[in-house]
Order: C-alpha cells, then structure tokens, then sequence
C-alpha cells in the first residue's frame, strides 16, 4: 500500500505515516487526516500548519489542501489535519463594488455571479462549460466569505460544485 500512496507535505515527503484518510464533500469542504510515527523534532518541524499538503496514488494526484492543525502524540508521533485547497476561497470576504458592504444581482446568470466570486480570489478560475446557465436573484455582503457565498449559490441553484486540486485552482457548477 506505501508503494502505491505518496504524501507530500510542505517540502517534505511523509515516509513513516501510520494511516491517513481523506474526503471529498459534495458542496463542502474537503478534509484529511494524516499520522505519522517516529518523527523527530527535525522531521516533524518540516510539518507545519499552513503547508500544504498532496496526496498521489499511482502517480494521480488525489487530494490537495493545507495543515490546518497539527497535534504531537507520545513517542513521537503527528496527526495533521489538512482542509482542501478550497479553504482559500473561505480566507477571503465576498467581492464588493467600491466602498459597498451589500452586493445585488438581479436577474443575472448563475454562472456570471459564480464566475466574480471565484474569480476574486488570486489564482482561481472557473469552469462553467457543463453548466446551464439560469438568471437569478442573488444578494452577498462584505463580512460574507467567497467560499460560503458559492456554496449558498450553487445550493439555490441546484448546482453542485467541483473543485479541480490540480495545480490550477479551478472550480466548476455542475448542474444536478
């Protein structure tokens, strides 16, 4: 099974990890845990919060995110917590226009309003190719993050969303 997985984390590559999981949610957030054992303080300092993290199996890349938490066990031993890349989206507040604190689409395009949203965040783009477009009311406020304005719009919608954890950050609706 360790042949098959590779775990990169930070600049570093997790040789001694014990077991890890990861998920990804449907209009959520993807998480991971990894454990690692016999980590000395060098390698476990190569472990931070705040890396990122790259789980490939056989090559593929399946889950990517960043060290949310990371908790010492006895004898040396990590559990790192890791939130999907998408956590980015959840760091920053929704697109406002000036000085605003309220932001109205009336009757526009799903897929317009989900299109400035991701692509306020810095390295996010979208794919909205499978998706059809319907005009829609929609209203977000500057203390509202990116992340939960998109998942509140595809919910209205009836879309999903897919988060690309390539090297791009891309996401796509899907409709259901």
């Amino acid at each position: 099974m360790a042949g098959i997985y590779v775990l990169n984390i930070g600049t570093a590559s997790a040789k001694q990890w014990v077991s890890f999981s990861y998920e990804h949610t449907l209009c959520g957030m993807s998480n991971c845990q990894i454990v690692v054992d016999g980590a000395n303080s060098a390698y476990s300092a190569q472990f931070d919060v705040g890396s990122e993290i790259n789980i490939y199996k056989s090559g593929a890349l399946k889950f990517r995110g960043i060290v949310t938490s990371k908790d010492s066990l006895p004898g040396g031993g990590i559990v790192m917590t890791a939130m999907g890349i998408e956590i980015e989206l959840a760091d920053v507040k929704s697109p406002m226009v000036g000085s605003a604190v309220v932001r109205t689409w009336a009757t526009t395009s799903d897929n317009t309003i989900f299109t400035t949203l991701v692509t306020s965040v810095s390295g996010w783009t979208v794919d909205v190719a499978n998706s059809t477009s319907a005009n829609v009311d929609f209203r977000t406020s500057a203390s509202e993050s990116v992340w939960n304005a998109i998942i509140r719009l595809v919910t209205d919608s009836g879309k999903d969303i897919w988060v690309d954890r390539s090297e791009e950050h891309t996401s796509e609706p899907q409709s259901l």
